[in-house]
């Protein structure tokens, strides 16, 4: 009994760790998790602050419109309903 009682403490265990994960490839330099939901439609705009994110929003664009059928507007600014794509100046060719 008493090691059907560990077993069990262990897979619950294993299983509250894993569900904390967002799987993402690749792992996002930054992730914020807020109490809510955030639905995307077609008023969900794509934030992008510079030239070097646009070829992942062009990407991140074709696979909503493939699965989705929602072709995102793509703007340097938001205040609500949008997503924001930002890579690491640090991580850029040149500024090594």
């Amino acid at each position: 009994m008493r090691k059907i009682f560990i077993l069990l403490t262990l897979v619950l265990a294993t299983m509250l760790s894993y569900s904390q994960n967002i799987a993402i490839i690749p792992q996002p330099a930054e992730i914020k998790i807020n109490t809510g939901k955030f639905q995307m439609n077609a008023n969900t705009a794509l934030v992008l602050k510079n030239g070097a994110d646009q070829n992942a929003a062009d990407f991140f664009n074709k696979y909503v419109k493939k699965y989705f059928g929602i072709k995102l507007k793509q703007v340097k600014t938001a205040k609500t309903n949008f997503i924001e794509l930002t890579t690491l100046q640090s991580i850029l060719p040149g500024k090594e």
